[in-house]
């Protein structure tokens, strides 16, 4: 079950979304398609990258703020 920090966020994002459909007028561009596919091959492996990182990293991060909240716990 999802904590109350991460419901608060996945709320304010459903509505960032929704406000965003909602205010958008009309747009009069236009983008190659073969502009997505040269936007994706950039911008996947940098978002891979950034996950793999992540998740490397997670376990040794977490026990790190353990660690340093439990300096400030009153005994």
């Amino acid at each position: 079950m999802p904590t109350p920090s991460i419901k608060f966020a996945l709320r304010i994002t459903v509505l960032t979304i929704a406000v965003s459909f909602v205010a958008a007028g009309p747009v009069h561009a236009y983008v190659d398609p073969n502009t997505g596919g040269y936007v994706f091959q950039v911008l996947f492996p940098i978002i891979s990258a950034i996950a793999g990182i992540f998740l490397f990293f997670k376990r040794q991060a977490g026990l790190l703020i353990q660690k340093f909240l439990n300096l400030f716990k009153s005994k």
